[in-house]
């Protein structure tokens, strides 16, 4: 018979189990630019694109937020505000979290399995074995939600088989489509295709289970500098790009499609916003949790 100690909510529904894998919060916060990348750029319409040799760096522009953890085994980070994961710093027993394509506002919880964080006071349990199976030091991890991202928009017909395929006017099927600073202290615009799925009246955070890419024609004479980033009005171009999302202050989870901060980038003359090429036989999911239910900032 399984040792160890059970909660349960006023329905009997289980609250958390320290016989099971148990997660925590270890830390929430801002996140801050800690660093900034370059996009590549294509040299010439005559060089073959799949030889490296025809790329070359742009000056980095792209702002790359993380928010660092230490003595982490495996964390999740649920975010208010928007956010795309995109990779990690590591050093010594530091752990910095990157994300891409957030704002100033953009607040983060990250979770971790449950361990000794130094607080012996309150409830700590044990395993047969000794080792540490739940703190409550670590206030507990409560998923209150899992949202499935909306559907993708329609695939306009003809576009199957053109050099962006499978193109669509917007990423998610009555979603739409937004050109903005980032407002992180350089001038870099971001063109985010969103769509929006109410879950709650008060304010949450989400987590991505996973990342679909794809490709986005950024239009000509964008009024935030377009594909140029940092000249108004000027060319359009065809960017690599990624999922992310993020929970609201109003309940709402907002999945987005975002250009990667190191993607590929060439010219491309078009009046039109256009997304092409997202996988369509996998949908990630957003888990929900309610922030109300956590500090902030903590530790």
């Amino acid at each position: 018979m399984a040792s160890g100690m059970q909660a349960f909510k006023d329905n009997g529904e289980l609250l958390w189990d320290t016989n099971l894998i148990c997660y925590g919060l270890l830390k929430s916060g801002p996140l801050n630019v800690v660093d900034v990348w370059p996009r590549y750029l294509y040299k010439s319409l005559d060089l073959n694109p799949n030889e490296e040799s025809s790329w070359r760096e742009d000056i980095p522009k792209q702002p790359i937020t993380g928010i660092t953890v230490y003595d982490s085994i495996s964390p999740v980070v649920f975010l208010v505000g928007d956010g795309s994961r995109c990779g990690e710093m590591v050093s010594g027993n530091a752990r910095t979290l990157l994300f891409y394509g957030t704002t100033p506002e953009t607040k983060a919880y990250v979770f971790d399995l449950m361990r000794d964080v130094g607080d012996s006071s309150g409830l700590n349990c044990y395993s047969d074995t000794g080792v540490l199976t739940f703190t409550s030091g670590m206030p507990p991890l409560n998923i209150a939600a899992l949202v499935g991202a909306p559907p993708l928009d329609d695939i306009i017909p003809g576009t199957e088989n053109m050099p962006q395929p499978n193109q669509q006017w917007n990423a998610f099927k009555n979603g739409t489509t937004e050109e903005v600073f980032s407002g992180l202290g350089t001038y870099t615009p971001y063109l985010k295709g969103i769509g929006t799925v109410t879950v709650f009246n008060e304010e949450i955070a989400a987590h991505l289970t996973f990342s679909r890419s794809g490709g986005v024609v950024w239009r000509s004479g964008s009024p935030v500098g377009g594909s140029t980033e940092g000249v108004s009005n000027g060319p359009g171009s065809v960017m690599g790009m990624q999922e992310g999302c993020g929970g609201t202050s109003d309940g709402k989870v907002r999945f987005f499609f975002i250009p990667a901060p190191t993607t590929t980038r060439r010219g491309l003359t078009n009046n039109a916003n256009i997304w092409f090429d997202i996988p369509r036989d996998r949908n990630p999911s957003a888990l929900v949790i309610k922030t109300s239910q956590y500090p902030y900032p903590f530790r």
